[in-house]
């Protein structure tokens, strides 16, 4: 596949590799694929090249073909309902067959390349449909990674099977995350989060745990060309491993961030591992950009991100690094697409500020600004506030959802990914809400609070609405056997119209709308306006807004704006 440029935009970067006497300069040639040349969402999950060397870019958004010239899309809207489970997509493969295996945040899609079908599988009894990781080995065994389990697609019976302790032997990892999938030696490693790595055996259909503090949570796993295994962890750095002999125990030499060290890594949290073989480096894809090292100098490496002005990118966060047939580097980024280099192509431009200054990052996830003027704002992994032009870190680790102001609590309140409510006033923490201290939260994964008129909190988590009410009384939805279905659901935003209605955005369930007394919860009811009947044109609302004339205006993931 030939590339051309696709961008007018250049950046000089000067791309140090490794050779026997020290550092040399190579000539490398970077280009940004984003937003306005094409790519129509910047939130990069993954990116894969087909047997015909078309590369798959998944997005936050939808899936995207691009053939080096131009982009062609594929998701759900309001032209195209039902061409995919839903548009987060995590993950893409291709089997013998041309046909993509396709993981979204909401069940698996298979397409055939040769006319265009998608057909979807969700599997019946299974809470959480989201696939992490695919792998399909050289014998066409389709293994699935689900944040739930491992599963294996059954050909025969054309169905996902889920792994099991009645049908196989061993540490079987059920109802565990699943995180990524290589096959090694003749067997089949999962990385887990926060459950460390297990390895099946085909031959015996028996699975082994391999769990240590440090090798606990993995995010990437790569088997480089002369056959090591390199693995990434969350904020653990990375590793290459090896087994004993009798495969009962895992050997490792680590690699990791050093603050006074800019030869070590970038940072701790490895996303993804490529390698290139014109150079012989190892490529790592991270929360503070790509690190490059060379195989023959094993812990020594040249960081680029926006923080480093000698090794500059114009973006931190590096979800997937790929290299194709043509020996292509792909950098897939959160927040500022992609990027590509080829060996040896030259230097060029791009206007970006190199000094890398304030939060040094392109993906901005929430904002709040007081009446004072101070802001809050989070980003990538960390939120801070700017007051009277000083800025401060009030978190430099975990993500950041939602965050808001509570007349009730005089709090400003913000909600990580999987570490409930932060409470604070001034700039300093004050206080932490989570499921284990407040019955009200079902999931400590909350996307949203709102505190209706009043007083009233109501939560958006990954497992439904909870709800705390000014008088004292709380009630966690998903263990309401009598609320709707759709509220024990994920639900990403919330607003209260001034007729008192409560209307709630959810991920792939379109919007629910609260009938009955929103005090007391026994006497929910809802209506739903979604794809299936007609009154949403997308299954994804974003956010709300009510306008002076009292209309509901919904913002949609790519079907624009709903009245």
């Amino acid at each position: 596949m030939k590339i051309r440029t696709v961008v007018s935009v250049f950046l000089t970067i000067y791309l140090l590799t490794f050779c026997e006497d020290g550092f040399t300069f190579d000539n490398y040639r970077f280009e940004q694929f984003s937003t306005p040349e094409g790519l129509p969402n910047n939130m990069v999950h993954n990116i894969y090249q087909d047997q015909d060397g078309y590369i798959w870019i998944a997005t936050y958004y939808g899936l995207f073909r691009y053939d080096g010239y131009e982009v062609k899309t594929i998701k759900s809207n309001l032209y195209t309902p039902g061409m995919l489970i839903n548009n987060n997509v995590m993950c893409v493969r291709e089997d013998k067959q041309s046909r993509l295996w396709i993981g979204t945040h909401d069940g698996l899609c298979i397409m055939d390349k040769k006319d265009g079908e998608i057909r979807k599988i969700k599997v019946d009894g299974v809470t959480r449909q989201r696939i992490n990781d695919i792998y399909i080995t050289e014998d066409e065994q389709i293994y699935l990674g689900y944040i739930r389990g491992l599963a294996v697609y059954d050909i025969i019976n054309d169905s996902v099977y889920f792994f099991n302790r009645m049908d196989s032997t061993g540490d079987v990892p059920e109802n565990i995350n699943i995180q990524c999938i290589i096959d090694y030696e003749g067997d089949i490693l999962i990385g887990t989060w926060r459950d460390g790595i297990f390895r099946y055996s085909p031959d015996d259909n028996n699975f082994t745990q391999y769990n240590s503090t440090e090798l606990n949570s993995i995010l990437s796993m790569y088997k480089d060309g002369s056959g090591k295994l390199w693995i990434g962890t969350s904020g653990m750095g990375l590793y290459e491993v090896s087994f004993t002999v009798d495969k009962t125990d895992i050997l490792f030499n680590s690699y990791r961030h050093e603050n006074n060290n800019n030869r070590s890594l970038s940072s701790d949290y490895i996303y993804s591992i490529s390698e290139d073989t014109a150079t012989n480096t190892l490529w790592l894809g991270s929360r503070k950009g790509v690190s490059i090292m060379n195989f023959n100098q094993p812990g020594t490496f040249v960081n680029y991100n926006k923080s480093e002005a000698e090794n500059y990118l114009p973006v931190d966060e590096v979800n997937s690094v790929f290299r194709d047939k043509n020996g292509i580097m792909w950098i897939g980024t959160k927040g500022s697409g992609v990027l590509y280099s080829n060996s040896g192509s030259g230097y060029f431009n791009i206007p970006h500020n190199a000094a890398g200054t304030g939060m040094g990052t392109d993906y901005i996830s929430t904002l709040y600004v007081e009446k004072s003027g101070t802001i809050w704002a989070g980003f990538g992994y960390g939120a801070a506030y700017l007051k009277d032009e000083k800025y401060q870190n009030i978190i430099t680790s975990g993500r950041p959802y939602h965050i808001s102001y509570s007349n009730t609590t005089d709090e400003i309140l913000i909600t990580i990914q999987d570490e409930g409510i932060i409470a604070c006033r001034n700039g300093e923490i004050v206080g932490y809400y989570n499921a284990s201290n407040s019955a009200f939260i079902p999931n400590n994964l909350i996307f949203t609070i709102y505190e209706d008129t009043k007083g009233n909190w109501w939560l958006g988590t990954y497992n439904g609405l909870g709800i705390r009410y000014n008088d004292g009384r709380f009630y966690s939805l998903n263990r309401m056997e009598e609320s709707e279905d759709i509220l024990k659901k994920e639900i990403t935003a919330i607003i209260e119209t001034t007729d008192g209605k409560l209307w709630l955005a959810t991920n792939n369930n379109g919007i629910a709308c609260i009938t009955g007394d929103t005090g007391q919860p026994e006497t929910f009811g809802c209506k739903h306006y979604n794809l299936e009947n007609g009154f949403l044109p997308v299954n994804t609302p974003l956010c709300f807004l009510q306008d002076r004339d009292g209309r509901l205006w919904a913002g949609t993931e790519g079907s624009g704006l709903c009245l």
